[in-house]
């Protein structure tokens, strides 16, 4: 039996960029993988302009919550992260960089912007399924661009 191939076009969630930009995090090794098969398939891969506000949000909580690798708590010194503007600056910058370089291993990737009739859609898929704004956003997101494929690890979903 043969593994399925990758879908030709996909909508990646911000829990699979965030899982696969820091190593060592939940799911990061299958999110790797996973995006490392896409990247083989040559998929088209889409995703919100939102990721990039909730991968800093994410790092923001990786560093203040304890929460990101011990290996990377070292090297930024995230204990100092509330204290400590460059601390900040570095660990956010260098985040965004893993989320670019993760992009850019991607034979198509395509960054769409949220738009008015998108966030109406929005409000019916929270009242319907009960989503929190940012998981239905990326849903409706999806859904106004035709994309039958969304990847995700958020529990939520």
């Amino acid at each position: 039996m043969t593994a399925p191939s990758a879908p030709l076009r996909i909508y990646l969630d911000t829990s699979i960029a965030a899982a696969a930009i820091i190593g060592g995090s939940a799911h990061s090794q299958a999110s790797q993988d996973f995006s490392a098969e896409l990247s083989r398939a040559n998929s088209a891969v889409y995703f919100s302009r939102l990721v990039r506000i909730e991968i800093l949000q994410m790092l923001k909580k990786y560093a203040t919550k304890d929460l990101a690798p011990p290996q990377l708590q070292r090297a930024f010194q995230l204990d100092q992260f509330s204290q400590n503007l460059m601390i900040r600056q570095r660990w956010l910058d260098f985040g965004m960089r893993q989320l670019d370089a993760l992009v850019g291993t991607f034979y198509r990737a395509y960054e769409l912007p949220i738009q008015m009739q998108t966030c109406q859609h929005c409000m019916n898929i929270m009242s319907q399924y009960n989503l929190d704004s940012h998981d239905a956003i990326h849903v409706a997101t999806a859904m106004h661009n035709n994309l039958r494929y969304f990847a995700t690890v958020d529990h939520d979903f």
